[in-house]
């Protein structure tokens, strides 16, 4: 899976999940990426889709020691 699907993928069901549960549902969705054996460049990508995939990124301390921010287009 590529990283333009999961963003698409996110991007519809995000209308679809409670505010309050999108948090832990990007990070185990994260979670259920790295263990599927994404590569760290590529999860590294995941937090320009949003905010929610920057902090999930941050939590599971991916790479190096940078902190990953979500970049507005």
């Amino acid at each position: 899976m590529d990283l333009g699907t999961i963003e698409v993928c996110w991007n519809i069901l995000e209308q679809y999940v409670k505010k309050s549960d999108q948090q832990p549902a990007v990070s185990h969705l994260v979670a259920e990426l790295m263990d599927t054996g994404f590569l760290d460049e590529d999860i590294k990508q995941l937090a320009n889709i949003s905010e929610l995939f920057a902090n999930a990124i941050n939590e599971h301390n991916i790479g190096d020691d940078d902190d990953y921010w979500f970049e507005a287009e």
